[in-house]
């Protein structure tokens, strides 16, 4: 006998039966009827050899009849590392003998800034370090087997510390490789970080949504080491990308539900609350043994602050 689930409504009468609440769905449940999924292509590429290191520009069109779940905003590329040729435009791929590697959390580390528009107005934070943003999500969010299994379909692997300058040492760093010696082009995927997909409510009906992905340069997302040196004349080494995709959720809602909402929206204005995560980056000279850092936030008081320390060269 197959087994059945009853939902016990609140407001129902004592001497119910339970069959008559048999088919009976709880009214928090109406607003996720059916769940679409969809990839959408870019609608602008710009190639890297232009002005800002090359941009790609998603449009999600309003529907009318499904929200979009914001938190679930994904990307997914193929990403392939290869060299020019000194004094020639031929390309071959990366080699082992190469000496050089992606860095960590690569698929984010392509990004240098996500900037996403509702009804075309930026609404999300425009700061130019996306990878940061990315890698504290990252490592505040995901338990230690999820960073080690799931979050290496971004390219996240471990360094081994204090071998960041001897590759053979930096095991992590050679598996990085040899993705891309093995393999011309590697899938990567990744969630979108920003303050806006880290809003926990759906977006609701008719909003257009721009979503502009800008690429960092190579030298910030690769890494060299030996007498290997990535800006040494007559070197180039670049990342390419294909089949970009943007992957969405949108949950649509049972009919009721989804005309009370419309007949809403038509005498009513939508408001939604968004809350702020602001992202800033400062640097601070070593051997510094105080400083005074103004105008690093202004406006309401934080929630919750987290700080990040980077060693530089």
């Amino acid at each position: 006998m197959a087994a059945v689930n009853l939902f016990t409504l609140e407001e129902s009468e004592p001497a119910m039966a339970a069959d008559s609440n048999l088919f009976s769905v709880p009214a928090s449940l109406t607003d996720r009827y059916r769940v679409e999924e969809e990839r959408i292509a870019p609608t602008a590429v710009i190639p890297e050899h232009l002005p800002a290191f090359g941009e790609m520009t998603f449009y999600i069109p309003p529907y009318t009849d499904a929200s979009l779940a914001l938190p679930e905003l994904a990307f997914e590329l193929e990403l392939s590392i290869q060299k020019r040729k000194v004094n020639t435009n031929l390309l071959e791929a990366l080699s082992e003998d190469d000496k050089v590697a992606p860095v960590n959390l690569i698929a984010h580390s392509l990004f240098r800034s996500v900037q996403i528009s509702l009804c075309n107005r930026l609404v999300s934070d425009c700061a130019q370090h996306y990878l940061y943003r990315a890698m504290i999500e990252a490592l505040t969010t995901y338990s230690e087997g999820a960073l080690r299994t799931a979050l290496t379909s971004a390219g996240f692997y471990y360094d081994t510390p204090g071998a960041m300058d001897a590759a053979a040492e930096n095991k992590e760093e050679v598996a990085r490789q040899k993705l891309f010696t093995a393999h011309k082009w590697v899938q990567l995927s990744g969630k979108v970080y920003s303050d806006v997909t880290s809003q926990e409510k759906n977006l609701v009906t008719g909003v257009p949504v721009h979503i502009r992905f800008q690429l960092n340069s190579p030298a910030f997302y690769l890494r060299s080491w030996g007498d290997n040196d990535l800006l040494a004349p007559g070197k180039e080494y670049r990342g390419f990308i294909q089949n970009p995709r943007l992957l969405i959720k949108r949950y649509v809602g049972a009919p009721d539900f989804m005309n009370s909402l419309a007949k809403n929206l038509v005498t009513t204005t939508a408001k939604y609350h968004l809350e702020k995560q602001l992202l800033r980056v400062i640097d601070i000279p070593i051997g510094t043994t105080g400083t005074q850092l103004p105008n690093i936030h202004m406006g309401q008081e934080m929630k919750q602050s987290t700080a990040l320390q980077i060693e530089g060269d």
